[in-house]
């Protein structure tokens, strides 16, 4: 920086540092000036964008990162932000749309998915609801909860639809899995604000 202080590579490299160490406003202001030099780059879009969230400007994230997917349709952690911006903007509609188009299976963080279902349960989907609780309880290794919302959600989809397939998949490797956690409840649905996502899900 001190040899170059425009150059855009060192901007980005040290506006991610600053976000690391927790210097949100000094990160956000250097990822602004390597922006206005790489407007199209899509890695600086995206942390600028991600940064412009957790700074509580959703409407800024929403901006900028709903011009990352037009750059690569593939690049889920966008997708994942720009519906979290949408949530905390408090239009669930717009956020179910956008996790829509992420493959369930795929991801890994189960968290994702509880956001997943409280979203599609502020929408009235109750379906896709449980469904995506089902799918954390399942990876949070809490057995008879995952069972408890892949039945519920069993209904609200036909047998022979792709969704009603994954659900009795789900059903079927539950039913035959030995029950590891003897003390596992069915978990009714948690309804915390989205704005602050916490751990209290009942177990």
């Amino acid at each position: 920086m001190k040899k170059n202080p425009d150059d855009v590579d060192a901007l980005f490299g040290l506006a991610l540092i600053q976000e690391k160490l927790g210097l949100l406003s000094q990160s956000l202001e250097n990822f602004k000036r390597a922006l206005q030099r790489a407007p199209a780059d899509e890695d600086i879009l995206l942390h600028t964008g991600i940064s412009c969230l957790k700074a509580g400007r959703p409407a800024d994230a929403i901006e900028l990162l709903q011009k990352v997917p037009t750059l690569n349709e593939g690049n889920e952690i966008a997708l994942i932000h720009l519906a979290k911006s949408y949530e905390a903007l408090g239009d669930f509609a717009s956020a179910v749309k956008i996790y829509g188009r992420l493959n369930p299976e795929k991801i890994a963080d189960e968290d994702i998915h509880y956001n997943m279902a409280v979203a599609y349960g502020r929408t009235g989907d109750s379906g896709n609801s449980h469904y995506h609780f089902g799918l954390y309880f399942k990876k949070k290794r809490k057995r008879e909860s995952a069972l408890f919302h892949f039945q519920a959600a069993r209904p609200h989809f036909p047998k022979g639809s792709e969704r009603g397939r994954s659900i009795e998949k789900e059903i079927n490797s539950l039913s035959k899995a030995e029950d590891r956690s003897p003390t596992d409840r069915p978990a009714a649905d948690p309804a915390p604000s989205p704005r602050s996502r916490d751990k209290s899900v009942p177990e």
